[in-house]
């Protein structure tokens, strides 16, 4: 059933559309119970080498109840598909100026497909 697997699943090289950026390649990798990716090409504003995002993966738990569980240490042995995390995604003007980690979700839509949500 791929709608449950282990979070190690998502570790690995991505392709990850970033907008007019265009098409550009993280590393995710999983530490504890934090995904995080990394950029191996880069762009005019976050460069090669910086994390692209960061989101906390909660044991097994739909996206309201989630909420109520914030600051659980505990770590998912599985993760359901799909499920919405907090996040942070590392913005900067171009230059990597006035770089800073925003708040967004982190939409794990199967084990082949997450889809992060940036307002504004």
């Amino acid at each position: 059933d791929r709608r449950r697997v282990p979070p190690s699943e998502l570790a690995g090289t991505w392709r990850a559309e970033y907008g007019v950026h265009g098409t550009e390649v993280v590393e995710v990798r999983l530490c504890g119970r934090t995904l995080e990716a990394r950029k191996l090409t880069g762009d005019a504003h976050v460069p090669a080498g910086e994390v692209s995002w960061r989101a906390e993966l909660h044991a097994d738990a739909p996206a309201k109840a989630r909420a109520a569980a914030k600051g659980a240490a505990k770590h998912p042995r599985t993760l359901r598909f799909p499920a919405v995390c907090g996040a942070h995604v590392h913005l900067a003007d171009e230059g990597f100026v006035n770089a800073r980690m925003a708040e967004c979700e982190l939409e794990l839509l199967s084990a082949d497909a997450m889809l992060l949500r940036v307002e504004g």
